[in-house]
């Protein structure tokens, strides 16, 4: 019979491995959509290469959001069914998905924090080599400086021997071509990508700043937190989580309107 503490631990596990395996959307064109939509293809220029793309308007700047190696959601689907041995039914499972993404400049330089990527790689990864999915977070902070390496990304605290600080890189096609090679190591090529490099790209205010887009749950880190040895649940939290509820606490907040 496991104790409180170990019941708990269960939930929040499970919950966590639901959120690690969260598959991430690509956009995809709309009515009346602004943005632009290119396939990037080794024969044709980068959109942020000179003469690539029309001058933006007054007061605005192009932003390109590259997503990489873009695949069906159901074929993600069906390797973690592989991987797990599963033959039970599944919903199917419509739309598309990437491994990472990163944000870039005008000019196609990216920052310490325009990158991300798809927590559910790196789950794929755990499940293959039997590994303690504790280590998921490890795995994401390793990639966020793996980047920082292949896209020639120097920290914010990094200066020249003069004290001038190092200037981005622009992306180029070698760039591209490492990221690719890595995620495809990591899935072992087991999942075939239908556009290698989608960039998606759209005008922004000019001293807009470029953030990573967000590909993964927003509660991994808070539950990995809630998972460590040394955190106490606390006791609201263990209220929730508690095989048997008491319906006597319960109260009706529609007869309490004030609270609301």
């Amino acid at each position: 019979m496991p104790t409180n503490r170990e019941h708990f631990r269960n939930i929040l596990q499970f919950w966590r491995s639901t959120e690690i395996f969260t598959l991430p959307d690509i956009p995809s064109r709309k009515v009346k959509d602004h943005k632009t939509y290119t396939e990037l293809r080794s024969d044709e220029p980068l959109p942020w290469e000179d003469g690539s793309f029309p001058v933006p308007a007054v007061g605005k700047q192009w932003k390109h959001t590259l997503y990489f190696h873009v695949v069906a959601k159901a074929a993600v689907v069906e390797l973690l069914a592989t991987l797990c041995r599963s033959t039970e039914f599944r919903e199917p499972v419509f739309g598309r998905t990437c491994l990472s993404a990163v944000v870039l400049n005008q000019q196609g330089e990216p920052t310490e924090r325009s990158y991300s990527p798809a927590a559910f790689v790196y789950g794929i990864k755990i499940l293959r080599e039997k590994l303690d999915p504790d280590k998921v977070m490890d795995f994401l902070l390793e990639a966020q400086d793996g980047y920082l390496e292949r896209f020639r990304v120097p920290k914010q605290s990094a200066e020249h021997a003069d004290g001038e600080a190092f200037g981005p890189k622009r992306v180029d096609r070698s760039v591209l071509r490492k990221e690719l090679e890595l995620l495809r190591r990591l899935v072992q090529s087991k999942l075939a990508t239908s556009i290698p490099v989608l960039c998606v790209s759209e005008q922004v205010n000019a001293p807009a700043t470029f953030e990573a887009p967000f590909l993964n749950s927003y509660y991994l880190n808070d539950l990995n937190t809630l998972i460590s040895p040394s955190t106490e649940p606390g006791r609201p939290l263990e209220i929730f989580l508690s095989p048997k509820a008491d319906a006597t606490a319960r109260v009706n907040l529609l007869h309490h309107r004030p609270l609301l």
